[in-house]
């Protein structure tokens, strides 16, 4: 578990019995948020409705609330103490490819504590963007059950938008630049389901963070990229 969460008393009485498939490596919890400020409350709220979507049978799974089975991970190797985020994310995939189920179980909750300030909730976000993709290099697998197509495609849709309101703005009118209101449009379906269920009004800031998540998570995959790129270089380099 996280230092950030708090199990409910029952979590493992619920967790247990599912391990009685042998063929089970590791069962994650719900994550339901615990924050009571702003940024914290709207994170917990859209982090509990990605938990709703999910199925029992996921393919990754990171470390908030989760058991795992002692003897598949001595089989498959422990935690890459290399990795400063994603180790949890990183050995979930390697269970998944040996062949393992990994199950959420949406009956044992804990409790998180998110963020509550703007900078540490983009930093964060920027870590956890930048894991990612170094993951993703490692598996060959861009999206899954947990990282899904849809918040992938966040990245590219975004920057898309930036470039045509910019391009459009020089070559055809200042006015095009309004199209960076698709930004913070990807999300109102969210918001609007969250809103509806919720009943808080502070929802309606989503769109906003979320574009500066979406923002963060660009920056990241620009870093990543330049990155990519001095090692490819620097290979080369040695090579002649």
């Amino acid at each position: 578990m996280d230092a950030d969460t708090i199990l409910e008393k029952d979590w493992l009485g619920k967790v247990i019995p599912i391990f009685e498939n042998s063929n089970v490596a590791a069962v994650s919890g719900y994550v339901k948020g615990h924050s009571q400020k702003l940024i914290g409350k709207i994170i917990g709220y859209h982090t509990e409705l990605r938990h709703q979507r999910r199925p029992w049978y996921v393919d990754a799974m990171g470390g908030a609330n989760t058991a795992y089975r002692r003897g598949v991970i001595i089989e498959v190797g422990m935690l890459n103490e290399e990795m400063k985020i994603g180790a949890d994310h990183d050995i979930a995939h390697r269970l998944h490819a040996a062949g393992y189920l990994l199950i959420l179980s949406k009956e044992a909750k804990c409790y998180h504590y998110w963020r509550e300030d703007l900078r540490g909730y983009l930093k964060q976000q920027y870590g956890y963007a930048y894991a990612r993709l170094i993951l993703a290099g490692k598996s060959g697998e861009v999206y899954n059950k947990v990282s899904t197509l849809g918040m992938v495609l966040q990245v590219p849709i975004t920057l898309t938008i930036i470039l045509g309101a910019v391009l459009g703005s020089i070559l055809v009118s200042p006015l095009v630049l309004t199209a960076l209101i698709l930004i913070p449009a990807i999300h109102l379906p969210d918001t609007l389901l969250l809103l509806s269920r919720k009943k808080d009004w502070r929802i309606l800031v989503l769109p906003i963070l979320f574009t500066l998540r979406n923002l963060t998570w660009l920056f990241a995959a620009f870093v990543w990229g330049l990155n990519q790129l001095k090692k490819r270089m620097g290979k080369l380099w040695t090579r002649s």
